[in-house]
């Protein structure tokens, strides 16, 4: 049987769209190596003295920003009836946060399919949204709080630009805005949408919280270049609103898995106002690293306790 005229439609603006992202990824990456390429001899003259204790300071600061993130998780969770003993949620928690690893970022909402098979999908994709919601509202006031007191200078229009971009993150959270937009979400993907929904109260409480984790991300990569270079700790909001901000549009960039290319590109285009470009490659390249190699460590430890666990 023949394909409908439609359904060749599809068929060809899904795979105009999968090549439109790996172009944008290309592109992406073709920046970043640039800039590295374009300093490779600068980089290799320069004298990286790491520190240990800073090394060690930026690890922890990283498992800690995990474990963080991983107990708001358990609250959230919990608003929409998700509830598992530590060790499930964990291991559930972890092993679909690789999924960003995945062009698209739809395999954390698989992976969490998968883990959380006694409790209904639409409850888990509601909880995953404002998941990402919560914190992206947080990571936008740090980066709001970086611009407008931070230790440099920054035009004022970005003042507004960050400023406006948290707000409109904290209204998409209200009761009137929140539902609306699940529903829709749900009503796209002809699914039946949750039956309940977080208090507004809880959730502004959900927003705060998912500032700790975030300011423990963003401390693990400012030690990280203190291990490397003396940087100022004025300079601490600055970094750590400059990295989290990467951060934010990487998850936005859903053709780069784990917004590889979009975070450093980001980083290499901001902090040399205020540290050494040789220094800024460091550091991005080696937290990324760290940032997987910490959540590759955690979600490993948490599979393996949950096979102890149900021996």
């Amino acid at each position: 049987m023949k394909n409908s005229p439609e359904a060749a439609s599809r068929v060809q603006s899904g795979k105009a769209r999968i090549w439109y992202g790996r172009a944008l990824l290309l592109l992406v990456l073709s920046f970043v190596g640039w800039v590295i390429f374009r300093h490779a001899r600068e980089l290799g003259a320069y004298t990286l003295n790491i520190s240990p204790a800073y090394l060690a300071l930026s690890i922890l600061c990283c498992a800690a920003g995990y474990l963080a993130n991983l107990a708001v998780w358990i609250r959230l969770a919990s608003a929409f009836g998700i509830r598992e003993d530590f060790v499930t949620t964990g291991r559930a928690w972890l092993l679909s946060r690789m999924g960003r690893h995945v062009p698209g970022k739809v395999t954390i909402l698989l992976v969490r399919f998968n883990q959380y098979k006694n409790h209904p999908n639409n409850a888990i994709t509601a909880a995953t949204i404002t998941e990402h919601l919560s914190s992206t509202a947080a990571s936008g006031l740090i980066v709001t709080l970086a611009v407008t007191w931070g230790s440099v200078d920054v035009p004022v229009s970005l003042q507004w630009i960050s400023g406006l971009g948290a707000l409109a993150m904290l209204v998409s959270l209200t009761p009137w805005v929140m539902p609306f937009m699940l529903r829709l979400v749900f009503r796209l993907a002809k699914k039946a949408p949750p039956e309940k929904y977080p208090p507004y109260s809880m959730v502004l409480r959900l927003v705060g919280a998912y500032g700790v984790p975030a300011l423990f991300t963003g401390a693990s990569f400012f030690f990280l270049i203190r291990a490397l270079y003396g940087v100022e700790w004025q300079h601490f909001l600055v970094v750590a609103g400059v990295y989290y901000g990467a951060m934010l549009i990487g998850m936005a960039a859903l053709f780069a898995p784990a917004g590889i290319g979009v975070r450093e590109g980001i980083i290499f285009l901001i902090l040399p106002v205020i540290i050494p470009q040789p220094v800024v490659i460091a550091a991005a390249i080696g937290m990324r690293l760290i940032d997987t190699c910490t959540e590759a460590a955690l979600g490993g430890g948490f599979w393996l306790a949950s096979k102890l666990v149900n021996k």
